[in-house]
């Protein structure tokens, strides 16, 4: 349990329960990673963000968003660099998303 302290009167944290396992998702790299899948998460309009080593060398591991047993060819937006920036954001055809996920939005800061 995580406990938070503001102005001397203790602060629960939400509960970590499931709410955002929906926007989860795994990272496959072609061929198949030997380690198993990576993870990303859904940001809205077929935009996915992972970090740059579970995508790899995107030119080279043409990464896919994998739901539920099914992979969807991604095009990359912004690849990362693992060693200096640690995130890249990849596309997907929202049309082609399972309806679960293509009409959730994942509000960013503005």
């Amino acid at each position: 349990m995580l406990w938070l302290v503001i102005l001397g009167s203790p602060v629960r944290a939400e509960n970590a329960d499931n709410s955002l396992l929906v926007y989860a998702v795994n990272i496959h790299q072609t061929p198949m990673q030997t380690w198993g899948p990576g993870y990303g998460i859904y940001l809205g309009k077929g935009l996915f963000i992972t970090a740059a080593h579970v995508a790899g060398h995107t030119w080279f591991t043409r990464p896919k968003v994998a739901i539920a047993g099914t992979e969807y060819p991604t095009k990359v937006i912004k690849a990362g660099d693992f060693e200096i920036i640690d995130l890249t954001l990849l596309s997907v055809d929202e049309t082609r998303l399972p309806g679960r996920l293509a009409l959730r939005r994942n509000p960013l800061c503005r």
